[in-house]
């Protein structure tokens, strides 16, 4: 496991050694009494949500690793336990979904007291790949997520009325047609575009309403889409 920025455990003496670790290592931080609810895995970094106790519901985020886009900063507003700016008032784990990691940002997936998804998202923004704040098409306050899917420099989200969209860095295509593209070679995306409906056929690929979407998965550089349609898993 390469920890050559620290990202697995802390190195300040740069201990050759410890820049590759070839066999599992414990991360002596987090002993019996924490309990590490999830984590997310950048390039060069690492976060770790963990309950500071066992009898408490309030979150902890732990970053390790390099941090060149202000990621840790961030994420120490939220270990206050104070009202965070970051997530709707709360740092508790009732509506915490999990945490996920571009190779430049964190992505923070929580529940509201209606179910309906949110994201926060914390870190590099150079090609979009924080989670933006609406689309082209509709009102972003009348979007309710149902799931997301996060790669490494973009991701997906899937909605009540089974439409995805995606945002982030595209330049393999994997956010879609450049439907509001400035340039030809610009594949920013900072809004979030429509991939699939399955409500209309006139988008490439799609084999109109008796699909269902049953699943979103983002790899690097490419987006998946898993869709039922008539039972039958295409």
């Amino acid at each position: 496991m390469m920890n050559l920025k620290g990202q697995l455990i802390d190195n300040p003496n740069k201990d050759r050694a410890l820049k590759i670790l070839w066999e599992s290592r414990r991360i002596s931080e987090f002993d019996d009494a924490h309990e590490v609810v999830d984590f997310g895995l950048g390039r060069d970094f690492s976060v770790f949500v963990v309950k500071e106790s066992k009898d408490t519901e309030f979150l902890k985020f732990v970053f390790k690793g390099k941090d060149n886009f202000q990621i840790n900063e961030k994420l120490k507003l939220l270990n206050t336990k104070t009202e965070s700016p970051i997530i709707d008032n709360s740092t508790s784990n009732k509506n915490f979904e999990s945490c996920e990691s571009m190779w430049s940002s964190t992505h923070l997936l929580y529940r509201t007291q209606h179910n309906d998804m949110k994201i926060t998202s914390v870190g590099n923004d150079s090609h979009g790949q924080l989670f933006p704040k609406g689309n082209k098409e509709d009102n972003m306050n009348e979007i309710h997520i149902k799931d997301a899917a996060i790669g490494s420099e973009h991701g997906l989200i899937l909605s009540d009325t089974e439409k995805v969209y995606a945002w982030g860095w595209g330049e393999h295509g994997n956010c879609g047609l450049q439907t509001n593209a400035k340039e030809k070679e610009d594949v920013t995306f900072d809004y979030l575009n429509l991939i699939f409906d399955s409500m209309r056929s006139d988008l490439k690929g799609q084999s109109g309403s008796k699909s269902h979407v049953i699943g979103l998965f983002c790899g690097c550089a490419t987006s998946w889409v898993v869709l039922e349609n008539d039972y039958t898993k295409t």
